[in-house]
């Protein structure tokens, strides 16, 4: 009877050696478990920071083009008064350069009207077309 409680001891102490060996294996991959999660924690922390400092750039880069946009449209419109006033003074040349043509039609009518006798005569209408370019017609 002594050796069956004697193998009945040895056999649950066997178990309990197993248990607490399974335990120990248990807990070391839970250690290991827990070192990478930490390890994985740590990433993330670092790529938010990254996101972040990103961002940041992004909002940077962000308002840089807002102000260059701006300047654009401001010189655009320098540009279109330049133009505008170009064409102002094109014009203003284009009507004197005419003033002085029908200037000299006049001039050039009054000469051929000073000569005796010389047959040509100017019709009013030259001198008012703006568009004159000759000295009259016979």
């Amino acid at each position: 009877m002594a050796s069956e409680k004697s193998r009945v001891v040895i056999v649950i102490s066997r178990v309990v050696i197993v248990i607490s060996c399974v335990v120990i294996v248990i807990s070391r991959v839970v250690t290991v478990i827990s070192r990478v999660v930490i390890v994985i924690s740590r990433v993330v922390i670092v790529i938010s920071r990254v996101v972040i400092v990103i961002s940041r750039v992004v909002t940077v880069i962000s308002r840089v083009v807002i102000v260059i946009s701006r300047v654009v449209i401001v010189i655009s419109r320098v540009i279109t008064v330049i133009s505008r006033v170009v064409i102002v003074i094109s014009r203003v040349i284009t009507v004197k350069s005419r003033v002085v043509t029908v200037g000299a039609c006049v001039v050039t009518a009054k000469k051929h009207r000073s000569l005796p006798g010389d047959g040509f005569r100017i019709r009013s209408s030259y001198t008012r077309d703006l568009n004159f370019t000759g000295v009259g017609r016979i």
